[in-house]
């Protein structure tokens, strides 16, 4: 029985009979896991400069859209007081002549 067993072991522990093909084959595949790794780090590190990119770009058109609003309101409020000041001055203009 102990030799029955030993010959199954042998059988299943076998030295791979081209160790130089084996060897080629397993460096030829972690040279092309780590060329696809790199390819990989290197599509994100594009997305990712690509997103902080468009944030800034985000980011800038925001602080053009305040200024431009609050350009539009300080020249609509002036607009307002200049045609406010002419109808008071329209009126005082009436009321010194006695039309009151």
């Amino acid at each position: 029985m102990d030799i029955e067993i030993k010959a199954r072991r042998r059988a299943w522990v076998k030295p791979a009979a081209d160790t130089a093909r084996v060897l080629t084959h397993l460096l030829t595949e972690e040279l092309l896991a780590a060329l696809y790794q790199a390819v990989l780090e290197s599509v994100t590190s594009e997305q990712l400069a690509r997103m902080y990119t468009m944030r800034l770009a985000m980011d800038n058109c925001r602080r053009l859209v305040d200024r431009l609003t609050s350009e539009y309101n300080a020249a609509r409020r002036s607009a307002i007081a200049g045609a406010l000041m002419e109808i008071v001055a329209g009126y005082d203009a009436a009321g010194q002549g006695g039309v009151r």
